[in-house]
């Protein structure tokens, strides 16, 4: 995805360049996603149907039935890869998400170079990141409340999120029995896994958590930020 929003550009940029851009693309592309369904929260959702693309894509058609107003149709685009789903575009009315990306990123590298798309990107990710204690608290209580995942599932989620909080919080103590990069790699496992178990039920917050999940973990990782989260 991210490639394809850089379009040409992606040529032109250095393998540093590409490192933090796929980094800050994964922060900023689900964010868009949330954006599109905010106005969608509470509605009801149906399965209208789904057809396959080719070997790894298929489009799933969902209907969107809010309290008052007509009901929307949303095609997402799922691309499945070693047995893990991820939803690669999201077409509204015609209008697909991905492309209208792919415009919005190649006019700014027009103008301002890859440098000033990095520009654009950090600074999303940096409003993100300060506003992660309260978008933590939120998520928290939105993963409480919501029926999508049921209670024995939700205690599994919180014992490991709390056994994970505990090992950072020692790391940050400057206890070292658990790397970075080992304490990462179970922080993406734990996210992707809550994602899964929301996607069909509740999409809008499947997509609100894929949408915090660098900048959380960016919060977590850094200890200043760190005890300001972990308290909640």
């Amino acid at each position: 995805m991210g490639r394809y929003a850089l379009g040409r550009y992606w040529e032109r940029t250095d393998s540093s360049q590409q490192v933090e851009y796929r980094e800050l693309f994964a922060a900023y592309v689900p964010n868009g996603y949330v954006n599109q369904l905010k106005t969608y929260t509470g509605a009801a959702i149906s399965l209208v149907g789904s057809k396959p693309l080719n070997a790894t894509d298929s489009v799933v058609t969902t209907k969107l039935a809010p309290h008052t107003g007509d009901a929307m149709v949303f095609d997402w685009r799922i691309r499945v890869r070693q047995d893990e789903h991820k939803v690669i575009d999201l077409v509204v009315g015609g209008v697909s998400y991905l492309k209208t990306l792919r415009e919005q990123f190649t006019a700014i590298v027009a103008r301002k170079g890859v440098g000033g798309l990095l520009d654009f990107l950090r600074k999303h990710a940096t409003a993100k990141a300060a506003n992660s204690s309260n978008e933590f608290r939120y998520i928290a209580s939105k993963l409480r409340t919501t029926p999508a995942i049921d209670p024995p599932s939700k205690l599994v989620l919180r014992l490991k999120m709390d056994a994970l909080v505990q090992d950072l919080g020692r790391h940050h103590d400057g206890e070292r029995s658990f790397g970075m990069f080992e304490l990462k790699l179970r922080y993406d496992a734990l996210v992707r896994h809550t994602v899964a178990l929301l996607q069909l039920k509740d999409p809008a917050l499947a997509a609100e958590l894929k949408s915090l999940h660098t900048p959380l973990w960016w919060s977590l990782s850094n200890p200043d930020q760190f005890t300001e989260l972990a308290v909640h």
